[in-house]
């Protein structure tokens, strides 16, 4: 038997009712059960808008924030391409209440991998010295569209909005 809260229907007992939205399966059947907390279940989702139709730069949802970035300059050196793109990073995070110092994860893409090293000097200067501050991060070598050497994308915490 699968449940996903603590309500438990059990054959014989009167029906949850049709205003319930969470399933709940008990063996063969699959019922909808109401969450005592459904309020905070479905708490706004924020969004700052994106370069591109069809897609965000960013998004918020229960304390967390999802961040993306390209360098707005299709410079062809990976290092002012890597800052331009950690300083829209962090205007995308200011536009959801939060910044780098509250990063969970962090993945960098690169066009090619040999740039790592500058890609590395220009993120360690704008994390800074405090290690308290420094997500868990991974690097990946991919294909980027046009002259972009470099993608990064974000986790951060950050203050849930109100519903």
């Amino acid at each position: 038997m699968l449940r996903t809260d603590k309500l438990v229907w059990e054959p014989g007992d009167e029906s949850p009712g049709a205003a319930a939205h969470i399933p709940y399966r008990s063996d063969r059947c699959i019922l909808p059960v109401k969450h005592p907390m459904k309020e905070n279940l479905m708490l706004d989702i924020r969004r700052v808008s994106g370069g591109a139709p069809g897609r965000s730069a960013g998004s918020s949802y229960n304390g967390f924030a999802w961040a993306v970035a390209t360098s707005p300059d299709d410079v062809p050196d990976i290092h002012e391409q890597t800052v331009n793109a950690l300083a829209m990073i962090d205007e995308i995070l200011a536009g959801m209440d939060t910044d780098k110092t509250r990063l969970i994860n962090a993945t960098v893409y690169l066009a090619r991998m040999h740039d790592k090293a500058e890609m590395d000097r220009a993120w360690v200067a704008w994390m800074g010295d405090d290690p308290a501050h420094w997500p868990q991060r991974a690097c990946v070598e991919s294909g980027l569209a046009g002259y972009n050497l470099v993608e990064i994308v974000v986790i951060a915490a950050c203050p849930q909005s109100e519903s």
